[in-house]
């Protein structure tokens, strides 16, 4: 009885690995492309609120309040997003 090049296991093994390798610069491309549409809201967001701003006056507490937690959760999500730069 012969042995084949390789056993069951191993012919998944090579096979899986050569997947990964042909999927790997496609799915690369695809979360760069989800990162720089994030980043394009990020920058149109930011863009409203810089103009929402004159709505808001220092007047009343609340409005005060619900400006700067907007506006920190939207340079949060930002600094997040330039963290995972590809």
């Amino acid at each position: 009885m012969k042995v084949g090049l390789f056993t069951p296991g191993e012919a998944f093994e090579v096979v899986a690995k050569r997947r990964i390798t042909q999927l790997k610069e496609p799915a690369t491309k695809i979360v760069g492309l989800v990162t720089e549409e994030l980043r394009n809201i990020m920058v149109q967001g930011l863009i409203k609120v810089k103009h929402a701003q004159s709505l808001f006056s220092s007047k009343n507490p609340r409005q005060f309040w619900c400006w700067e937690k907007l506006t920190l959760a939207f340079k949060y999500t930002q600094n997040l997003l330039q963290t995972f730069e590809f």
